[in-house]
């Protein structure tokens, strides 16, 4: 059997929030109040990790890539990965693996990848040449048989 404790909650941005429930749509509660100085963050694209335990999400508005430690003992602080006019300019989908962070940009029409951890200065090009990208998912592996996966 597929061991699915892993995804009690579910997640999902509005306009100057992140927010979380239970599955069933209990214990509704607010995880990030994403307040800016001149607005709000917009979060686009939330991925989770599961392992870190962080939900990363780019801004179209602020042009920057973010993530939120939801092991911060209830602070969910906003925390800054990368911050680029170009390509960030206008970030849809994030997805993860288990060392990278990847986005798709609308703008360049790439897909592009860093360190999830830290940002080390080094920036790929996974992949190019689409015409308005936007949602993107990582298949990683064989799941079980036992499992069963929805893709969106």
């Amino acid at each position: 059997m597929c061991d699915l404790s892993a995804f009690r909650y579910i997640y999902w941005s509005e306009y100057g929030y992140i927010e979380g429930a239970e599955m069933d749509g209990e214990n509704r509660r607010t995880v990030a109040d994403l307040s800016y100085w001149a607005g709000s963050y917009d979060a686009r694209g939330l991925a989770l990790d599961v392992k870190t335990n962080r939900i990363y999400f780019v801004s179209y508005y602020l042009e920057r890539l973010l993530y939120i430690d939801l092991d911060s003992a209830g602070h969910n602080q906003v925390n800054l990965l990368l911050e680029d006019s170009v390509v960030l300019y206008s970030p849809r989908g994030v997805a993860l693996d288990d060392q990278f962070v990847y986005w798709n940009e609308f703008w360049t029409e790439n897909v592009y990848r860093i360190n999830k951890t830290a940002f080390d200065g080094r920036l790929d090009v996974v992949a190019s040449g689409f015409y308005s990208p936007r949602g993107m998912a990582i298949k990683q592996g064989n799941p079980s048989q036992d499992c069963e996966f929805i893709y969106s």
